[in-house]
């Protein structure tokens, strides 16, 4: 409810109804002061009167004819002034029936829109989840047919490498045998040779020129095991010789092969420094006007440029119309460099081969 006066809502402490015209106001609007109010509220509520009222009232000074309302209760008053908005608007009289059917149907008409639009959000959203499952599976399925090829290729893989090392360790088993089959035929020969010697000398010289005569072909690799073998046996200390009188057959006492190098791997010590292994390049045709820090600077691009590098040009007996370098770098870079995306186009490259003049033996 509010003021006539302020057009104010009103509160229920501060409100007066005029007893003639039901309007409502605030006492303050009335120029009614709090104490006055507070003195005397249920009789106020009574006789007060709006000044409009008043005024007419004033107007007529015969009553008599005038028809008189019986004055309303004080509990009816009491309800009617602590009723709020909301109770007076919620009655049933202020909606007809008709009303009241017609706000029937729009709310159903709104709950049948709602519930519509409702289904139509949850069948698209059922919809997408679907469509995002299929396409999950599907793509789940992709991904279990290749681990299976993955895994097929590791086990495929697996078997080569078994397969290699085998055939490496029989590679090197034959190898072991061909390089001690030659000293080993020499052994017997020269028992034989002693045991000639024993007769005469003539006999002996005989005997070993029948031996070299009807010593077996060996194959190159067995001659070259031999070969090295007795390069290495003599470099070994004199104290490993027997001491035996001129003309007569020296045994030499072979040393046990020694352990297999191994390498360490310790890559958190920093008291210790190692010096990584070499490895050398061999690259030609490259332009002849190429020079040895062009191409260590190409190599410290493709490397890094705190890479150890070490490059020779290689002087050619015959004139060739391209350059030639040896290429020394650590083992850890070599790889990189034998990819044919580092160099360029008709370029040739392969390991270095070492190769030494052959001597003959010195006589001591």
């Amino acid at each position: 409810m509010n003021c006539n006066i302020c057009f104010k809502k009103i509160d229920l402490s501060d409100l007066l109804r005029c007893n003639g015209c039901k309007a409502t106001y605030h006492y303050r609007c009335m120029k009614i002061t709090p104490a006055e109010f507070k003195e005397g509220p249920v009789q106020l509520k009574r006789t007060f009167k709006c000044d409009i009222c008043t005024n007419v009232s004033k107007r007529i000074r015969v009553t008599d004819d005038t028809p008189v309302r019986g004055a309303p209760s004080a509990i009816g008053i009491a309800d009617e002034i602590n009723q709020s908005f909301e109770d007076s608007v919620s009655k049933d009289g202020l909606l007809t029936s008709e009303q009241k059917s017609i706000m029937t149907g729009i709310m159903e008409k709104v709950t049948s829109v709602l519930m519509a639009k409702l289904n139509d959000i949850e069948i698209c959203i059922m919809d997408e989840i679907k469509a995002n499952v299929t396409v999950l599976t599907s793509e789940n399925s992709k991904l279990r047919q290749e681990l299976k090829e993955a895994n097929e290729k590791c086990m495929y893989f697996e078997q080569e490498i078994r397969s290699l090392k085998t055939e490496k360790q029989t590679i090197t088993k034959d190898k072991q045998r061909q390089s001690v089959a030659l000293p080993g035929s020499g052994d017997t020969t020269e028992s034989s040779s002693s045991s000639a010697g024993s007769v005469n000398d003539s006999e002996r010289g005989s005997h070993e020129s029948r031996s070299q005569a009807t010593e077996p072909v060996v194959s190159y690799a067995a001659v070259v095991g031999a070969a090295a073998a007795a390069r290495k046996t003599a470099d070994y200390k004199d104290s490993e010789i027997e001491n035996k009188p001129v003309n007569t057959w020296t045994e030499i006492k072979r040393i046990k092969k020694q352990n297999p190098i191994k390498k360490g791997g310790n890559t958190s010590t920093l008291t210790l420094k190692a010096v990584e292994r070499k490895k050398y390049l061999h690259v030609w045709r490259l332009a002849k006007d190429t020079t040895e820090d062009d191409l260590m600077q190409y190599i410290r691009n493709v490397l890094g440029d705190d890479t150890e590098i070490t490059v020779e040009k290689v002087k050619q007996k015959i004139e060739r119309n391209y350059a030639s370098f040896k290429i020394g770098v650590t083992e850890c870079n070599y790889e990189k460099l034998c990819d044919a995306e580092v160099w360029p186009l008709n370029v040739e490259y392969c390991e270095w081969i070492w190769f030494r003049l052959t001597t003959k033996p010195t006589l001591s």
